[in-house]
């Protein structure tokens, strides 16, 4: 066993790259069956200097369907749209609700706030572009695991009347 240990690196040795490419691999390797939903639309949005990716997922049903901003988790390294659409499809399919989820630019690369300022980025658009995403406005809940829990309640402004949930 000593072996064992001795012969694997600590993660604290590891590269944030490396750290990053274990944790969505393990991820992307957990066996879970993927819901279906009615559409998925990726699209890259632009705020000031930055750009995010958006993933948009819509249900069968589309009928006075609140929306869900998701924030992955993943230690603030990993994490991505990939590792997490199984689990915004699990949201959609669920809930039902109209999910977004935001690939905001992980750490190292992405420096603080650059991150946050993409999450606020996702949320002040699914806020301005609520009614090409959704016909009604059936309210809005800003989630996230890990590290998307902590910027799930950072990226919303003082004075918002939304839902937060973390989890």
């Amino acid at each position: 066993m000593q072996k064992v240990h001795a012969s694997t690196p600590s993660w604290w040795d590891m590269t944030p790259e490396i750290v990053r490419e274990k944790i969505n691999q393990r991820i992307m390797n957990i066996d879970a069956p993927t819901p279906t939903v009615g559409e998925i639309i990726d699209r890259t949005i632009s705020r000031d200097t930055r750009t995010t990716l958006i993933r948009i997922y819509k249900p069968n049903t589309q009928n006075n369907l609140p929306v869900v901003l998701l924030i992955h988790g993943g230690a603030w390294v990993a994490g991505n749209l990939d590792t997490h659409d199984n689990l915004a499809r699990y949201l959609c399919s669920k809930t039902p609700a109209i999910v977004v989820s935001v690939g905001y630019l992980n750490a190292p690369e992405g420096k603080y706030p650059f991150s946050l300022e993409q999450c606020y980025d996702a949320l002040t658009w699914v806020f301005e572009n609520r009614n090409e995403i959704t016909p009604i406005d059936s309210g809005l809940a800003v989630v996230g695991d890990s590290a998307g829990g902590n910027m799930a309640g950072g990226s919303m402004p003082h004075g918002a009347r939304s839902f937060w949930a973390f989890y």
